[in-house]
């Protein structure tokens, strides 16, 4: 799984990174690529504990994107808020 390429990649693969570097021992110098690594080790890792990780595993579809993002509208999203409506519309399809 790659990355969305928006504002959330940014500030979002340094942690992601430290974390697969900390956690998950992933040896990657650069850190999207490092970060990518760790989303889909995580992935794996909860695959394999029988979680399933999509959301058409739970029966949503692309329909319900819509309704996340206006709902979430309300809301700050992000660690320091820097995460758009159109970041999480790209994040869902990615989940999907």
């Amino acid at each position: 799984m790659e990355l969305p390429r928006c504002g959330i990649a940014q500030c979002s693969s340094e942690k992601l990174a430290q974390y697969g570097r900390r956690v998950l021992g992933i040896n990657e110098a650069d850190d999207l690529l490092a970060a990518e690594k760790a989303i889909v080790r995580t992935r794996e890792f909860f695959e394999a504990m029988g979680v399933r990780t999509r959301l058409a595993d739970y029966g949503l579809k692309a329909d319900i994107i819509p309704l996340v993002v206006a709902k979430l509208k309300q809301h700050q999203l992000g660690e320091h808020g820097g995460i758009t409506p159109d970041d999480v519309s790209k994040i869902l399809e990615l989940a999907l």
